[in-house]
């Protein structure tokens, strides 16, 4: 799909061009500093991070501040020219931050996401409380679904749980999120992700949702 330039002018200025790597390396020196740099972007609701292949860790990676109210999503796993002024980041949890100014498509293939994603959506008229863990089970995310909430994590092979929001020590359903390799028509080869429907506090995985269809089971 051809996505075309996206551009998001914020401010007037001169930023310098700058390898991903060195500022990477030396953020430091490019503090308060106005640059562009090429990278992968990777967006994820709110989260929008900067990275180059191979290199996925969070320490490697630009965390984007960006403008409230704007949407990003499509240029996720495109690589992008990033525009922005440099800043630590306070958390030190990525190499640095950069306020956006501005951002356009690359023109390079994108890059594919070898995540694998879980889509959960209560269709339920009451509030759920969601555990989901990998097979092993020393793995655990928790959540709680109002009625029409949907939420989208990374998951792997394992399972999705429902517990009684009275007590969260009763398990109501459980559903296997399988392998997507052996998922058939079960997983969105396009997107990667399995998609749950919840109901009456029951989970359920269903049938991959093409354009044009509606949700079956």
């Amino acid at each position: 799909m051809c996505l075309g330039i996206l551009a998001i002018l914020l401010s007037v200025g001169t930023c310098i061009p700058v390898d991903f790597d060195a500022l990477i390396k030396h953020a430091e020196a490019y503090n308060g500093k106005c640059v562009n740099v090429i990278g992968v972007a990777e967006i994820d609701g709110v989260s929008f991070t900067v990275w180059q292949p191979p290199k996925r860790n969070l320490r490697f990676r630009i965390t984007v501040d960006q403008e409230a109210g704007k949407s990003y999503d499509r240029l996720n796993n495109n690589w992008v020219k990033v525009s922005g002024v440099v800043h630590k980041d306070k958390e030190g949890i990525f190499a640095c931050k950069l306020s956006l100014t501005e951002v356009e498509v690359v023109s390079r293939p994108p890059v594919q996401d070898p995540r694998t994603y879980g889509v959960f959506r209560n269709d339920g008229p009451n509030q759920i409380w969601l555990e989901i863990s990998n097979k092993t089970g020393n793995e655990h995310i928790q959540m709680t679904l109002l009625p029409g909430d949907t939420n989208k994590v990374v998951v792997g092979e394992g399972f999705a749980r429902i517990y009684a929001t009275s007590d969260f020590s009763k398990k109501v359903s459980e559903c296997i999120i399988p392998n997507s390799e052996s998922a058939g028509d079960r997983f969105d080869q396009a997107t990667r992700s399995f998609n749950f429907r919840i109901n009456h506090g029951k989970v359920r995985l269903i049938r991959s949702v093409r354009r044009g269809q509606s949700f079956t089971s």
